[in-house]
């Protein structure tokens, strides 16, 4: 029974603190609900939207106030009555058991307020915006009109800087001022809406105009001050060229310096006009065309004490060039008699001739030009250094023809003296082989015998020719060479093989009577020796001995080389 009273009171308590709970939390909402709402009354709110605030005011700027007094005397005001009546019922339940069903009716008091502050935060801002614009008319009000002043200032104290500029700037001024004096009077009678659309049309005039009066003088200073007295320079100077007998590579250049005048007057219209990116092209197209009559001028002027100098220097290289031609040819010819050309140096020299014919021509003309005072200098000197680089490398090439023929006699005398030699080697080489008293010689080394012997005679067959093509017997001359080479090299072959073998005969003799295999060697190697096969017979007894006694074959062979270098010495 205790228990369950205790139990009873554990209970009662907890009821006790939730019931706190809930009353404490739901004051506290109820506090800031109250202090949210009233922010949300203000007297200041309802005096600026009263019907004395909205008797100044007229046109556009009447008709939005009137629509926000409408706003918040039909919306805001009655959404607060609605939120205070439902938080007075909200605190007055909270005594009792309703403080626990506080919390529904909280929510909905609290959605209440914040509608009223979303409808009131609208008119506020919308309010904000109107006195915004209000403090931008009444700014503008005191700062435009010193602003349109100062600019008028400006523009009547530099008006030579403006041209015809002058009386259209002075009609946009003149039409701001007016405007602006209008602003004021709408702005004054409390319309600030159109006054607002008044001011920034007032504003972009203003920008625009201040552009054009920066950008004009720029325009128009070269137009009054520079390309006049170019244009009269370049006048003049065309005249005293002409008069000194300069030529152009232009024709009309006169017509084209009185057409600047035409293109500087469209710039002046341009700009009375204020069609400023007119003038912008004219101008470009004004400097362009007075530089490339400068350019024109002046590269004429440059070129014509080049061209003075270069008449002689021309002249004289074209000479040489002819002459030196003329000397190839005739050498080429002379040469052509006795040996065969055969890189058509004679055709090649034809054809620079040709060339030094057609240079030849043009110069001549252009000559006849320069003294005659009727040449385009420029041209003249572009075709003169063109010839000096063709006559230049017409004289390289002449060299080069020059240089591979010129050594065709001395090259026949040393061909010559190799055929000779090559012959008193063959000779001396048979000689020495008919010394060696050998049974006979190898038919490969009598067949390569004389096939050299044939390619001397065809080398000096060649050589006695009446016309000798030199670059076909240079390389008959090193065949020749490497075969005659060759055949001395096999004929030491034959001569050391023959004379070691029958060293070692000799020597393998006091071995045969107790070898068996020294005997046997030594009689092949000698039937080897009858049919001539002497490298053969070498290598059969040199084998056998080394077997008998190591190192014999190579003492014999050394002492055998010994002895003949001491002869050769």
């Amino acid at each position: 029974m205790l228990q369950v009273l205790i139990g009873i009171i554990v209970i009662a308590v907890v009821v006790v603190v939730i019931f706190y709970i809930c009353q404490r939390r739901a004051m506290r909402i109820i506090a800031d609900l109250r202090a949210r709402l009233v922010a949300l009354d203000e007297d200041q709110l309802a005096r600026r939207l009263s019907d004395e605030s909205l008797a100044d005011l007229m046109g556009e700027s009447l008709k939005v106030f009137t629509t926000l007094q409408q706003d918040y005397q039909k919306k805001v005001i009655p959404a607060i009555e609605d939120a205070n009546e439902q938080l007075k019922e909200a605190s007055a339940s909270l005594n009792g058991v309703n403080a626990f069903s506080a919390g529904g009716q909280l929510k909905q008091v609290t959605a209440l307020v914040e509608e009223a502050e979303r409808l009131q935060g609208r008119v506020v801002e919308r309010l904000k915006k109107a006195d915004q614009k209000e403090a931008e008319q009444k700014k503008a009000t005191q700062t435009m009109g010193t602003e349109l002043e100062k600019l008028q200032r400006q523009l009547e104290n530099n008006a030579y800087q403006y041209g015809d500029a002058i009386r259209p700037l002075r009609a946009r001024l003149a039409d701001m001022q007016g405007q602006f004096a209008h602003f004021n009077e709408i702005a004054a009678k409390g319309d600030h809406e159109a006054a607002a659309e008044i001011l920034a049309d007032l504003k972009e005039k203003e920008t625009h105009y201040n552009e054009l009066a920066e950008e004009i003088p720029e325009l128009c200073k070269p137009l009054f001050t520079t390309y006049p007295d170019q244009i009269s320079e370049l006048r003049d100077g065309y005249r005293k060229l002409v008069a000194n007998h300069y030529r152009f590579p232009e024709n009309g250049l006169d017509d084209q310096i009185e057409a600047l005048e035409g293109i500087r007057q469209t710039s002046l219209d341009h700009i009375a006009a204020l069609s400023l990116a007119s003038v912008r092209v004219a101008n470009q197209d004004l400097s362009d065309k007075i530089d490339h009559l400068y350019d024109v001028m002046q590269t004429e002027m440059d070129a014509r004490p080049q061209v003075e100098k270069l008449v002689g220097v021309v002249g004289n290289h074209l000479d040489h060039a002819r002459q030196q031609n003329r000397e190839l040819m005739a050498e080429l010819d002379r040469l052509s008699e006795s040996y065969t050309l055969n890189h058509d140096e004679i055709a090649h020299t034809r054809e620079l001739e040709e060339q030094l014919k057609q240079i030849q021509k043009e110069y001549e003309k252009d000559q006849v030009a320069v003294n005659a005072q009727t040449a385009v200098a420029s041209q003249v000197l572009k075709r003169f250094l063109e010839d000096e680089k063709v006559l230049t490398a017409i004289e390289t090439q002449q060299k080069e023809t020059n240089d591979g023929v010129a050594d065709l006699s001395e090259d026949e005398r040393r061909a010559r003296k190799a055929l000779q030699r090559f012959v008193t080697t063959v000779r001396a080489t048979k000689r020495h082989v008919e010394t060696l008293n050998l049974p006979g010689l190898p038919r490969d080394y009598l067949d390569f015998f004389f096939v050299v012997s044939d390619e001397i005679s065809h080398l000096a067959k060649d050589m006695n020719q009446q016309r000798i093509n030199m670059e076909a017997i240079t390389k008959e001359l090193l065949r020749v060479q490497g075969d005659v080479s060759e055949l001395t090299d096999r004929t030491n072959r034959v001569r050391d093989s023959a004379e070691l073998t029958a060293r070692l005969i000799q020597y393998g003799l006091r071995f045969a009577d107790d070898n068996q295999e020294i005997d046997v060697a030594i009689t092949e190697a000698q039937k080897l020796y009858d049919r001539y096969e002497y490298e053969r017979s070498l290598e059969t007894i040199g084998a056998a001995l080394e077997k008998v006694e190591p190192g014999c074959f190579k003492r014999l062979e050394d002492n055998y080389y010994d002895e003949l270098d001491q002869q050769e010495g």
